[in-house]
């Protein structure tokens, strides 16, 4: 019996999910790229409020009852996009601070690797004779010898 029900209800998961639009723009905003339009995305609500408007003041006035359906409906669909806003700025900035966790362990693994190679060669990473053979490795003049528009304008003027 367990098993019929969990069958039926991922059977029901899956075919609301294909075929509704609404989750299919609510998946979109769960993705990485798509976070960043979670607030905009709360403004899909106000069609599905005034649709809640319209069909319980109908219902109020003596209309058919089956337009409840469609209030409950509406009420479901703007109550998840009223929520997404707020979760999907804190999925956001949760994915911001974790990109950068990575960068900073990157840049941490490069600067140990880069010292962990110069102290195989025996040199420091500030030494001058590095900076040398690296700037004539990139065809580049060496850190002390960089000339600024100052230094230039000052030995012309010398």
């Amino acid at each position: 019996m367990f098993r019929l029900i969990w069958a039926l209800s991922v059977r029901t998961r899956d075919f609301l999910h294909h075929y509704m639009p609404s989750n299919r723009l609510l998946s979109a905003i769960r993705t990485r790229r798509g976070l960043k339009w979670g607030l905009p995305a709360m403004l899909v609500a106000a069609p599905y409020i005034l649709a809640i408007s319209i069909c319980s003041g109908l219902v109020a006035d003596g209309g058919c009852g089956w337009l409840y359906l469609i209030v409950l409906w509406g009420c479901w669909n703007a109550l998840k996009f009223i929520l997404m806003g707020p979760i999907s700025v804190a999925l956001l900035v949760h994915a911001r601070i974790r990109e950068a966790m990575i960068r900073c362990d990157q840049r941490r693994e490069a600067r140990t690797s880069t010292r962990t190679a110069h102290a195989r060669v025996g040199r420091r990473p500030g030494n001058i004779a590095v900076q040398e053979a690296a700037a004539i490795r990139l065809r580049r003049p060496p850190p002390s010898r960089i000339e600024t528009p100052c230094s230039a304008s000052a030995r012309r003027t010398a």
